[in-house]
């Protein structure tokens, strides 16, 4: 795989999993950094271990049930996370389908997570770099609600404030999920990842699950 990287023994499939935020204490607590956070949770979920620095990228691994993870933080700041995704899928011989993307989302209230295989990236700058990058939109994401900026505070403004302490919690807790619908995604794949989180949103909100 490069970079001293290389196949484990028994492994059957390789997942990468990127969590976008911008690097530095500065913006630990924003809403930008939703991505950051889940990947935190996954981290701790599938006991990862390193990390490592490769592609302007914090890289940590994990082995479960023949699986091997790649964990990614990109340190490229936001709107160049294209760049680090785009050099670790070639560095690593990377599939589309072994890639997944968590991210914040302004059009989903904070709680709310969304579970989708393609789209576009709905005006989100990480989002569209790694789509530029890559050249296709056919990449897994899981999008975590942070809800709409009040009236006169703009966007660039609001993701990156920290938010107050109940939206935090209802962030976090969306965060929380999103690292489990990566799991899911990992081990039984995106429709069964969609399924299950998209329903469960759907359910709360009175709505239909999301299919694509």
């Amino acid at each position: 795989m490069g970079g001293g990287w290389t196949r484990r023994e028994g492994a059957s499939a390789y997942r990468l999993v990127v969590g976008l935020g911008n690097p530095g204490e500065r913006y630990q607590a924003t809403r930008h950094n939703a991505g950051f956070r889940a990947l935190d949770h996954l981290v701790r979920r599938l006991d990862g271990y390193g990390p490592v620095e490769m592609c302007r990228a914090r890289v940590l691994r994990a082995h479960a049930d023949g699986i091997e993870w790649i964990l990614a933080y990109p340190l490229t700041y936001m709107n160049a996370s294209g760049e680090a995704v785009a050099c670790l899928v070639r560095r690593l011989s990377l599939h589309l389908d072994e890639i997944l993307v968590i991210y914040d989302d302004m059009a989903l209230p904070p709680g709310r997570i969304r579970v989708r295989g393609k789209g576009s990236s709905g005006a989100h700058k990480g989002m569209q770099s790694i789509i530029d990058h890559l050249g296709t939109d056919r990449i897994a994401r899981v999008r975590i609600g942070i809800g709409e900026p009040p009236p006169g505070v703009a966007g660039a403004e609001w993701v990156l404030e920290v938010p107050d302490p109940e939206q935090a919690a209802r962030i976090n807790e969306a965060a929380r999920l999103a690292a489990e619908a990566a799991e899911v995604w990992g081990r039984l794949g995106i429709e069964a990842a969609m399924n299950r989180f998209n329903a469960m949103t759907a359910a709360s909100d009175g709505g239909r699950p999301e299919t694509t």
